[in-house]
């Protein structure tokens, strides 16, 4: 598997309506992993209501499935996983 590299996924996109707009207070850094490998990347957002992410690889949504789990923790910590060589 070559290294995932911030390029490959394109960008996370933010949408929030409400009293604070959405800001990045960790950004999203570039990955290195090997095939089999469990490859994360992470990015806090604040800001209220709770900020949407979305990932994209291109012009493409990528949502969970059996080889991408995306989610969110209780400290805004946004996650996109990768679990095999996609």
């Amino acid at each position: 598997m070559r290294p995932a590299a911030l390029g490959d996924i394109s960008d996370a996109s933010v949408a929030a309506t409400g009293d604070v707009p959405p800001k990045f207070t960790q950004l999203l850094k570039d990955i290195e992993g090997t095939e089999g490998e469990l490859v994360r990347f992470e990015c806090r957002v604040i800001g209220q209501p709770t900020p949407t992410i979305k990932w994209f690889r291109g012009r493409n949504q990528i949502d969970s499935s059996p080889d991408f789990q995306v989610d969110i923790d209780a400290h805004q910590i946004f996650r996109f996983k990768i679990f095999e060589n996609s």
